[in-house]
């Protein structure tokens, strides 16, 4: 059934750690870093983009406020060709 309904492949971090994790790549310690999850489509209800709303900044600036890097060059996530980052995406 996953075959024709499809899945989702998806970087995830548990957000309660978001602060311990940003700490400690600020302090350029061992940390644990994103992990792959694969998700069916059926499964899905929603989705958010990580994207700043009013004053309240996105979680990848607040890294980047507290770690000093960006998350996607802690990630070693790139930018391709349009502007799409390199990430896992839809799996067919």
């Amino acid at each position: 059934m996953e075959r024709f309904l499809g899945r989702i492949a998806t970087p995830y971090f548990n957000l309660s750690s978001f602060d311990d994790w940003a700490r400690a790549v600020a302090r350029r310690e061992a940390s644990l870093d994103l992990q792959t999850m694969f998700v069916p489509l059926f499964r899905v209800e929603r989705m958010f983009l990580d994207e700043q709303v009013g004053e309240v900044e996105s979680y990848s600036q607040r890294f980047h406020r507290m770690a000093g890097v960006a998350v996607e060059s802690h990630l070693g996530l790139g930018v391709s060709e349009g502007g799409a980052r390199d990430e896992p995406g839809l799996v067919s």
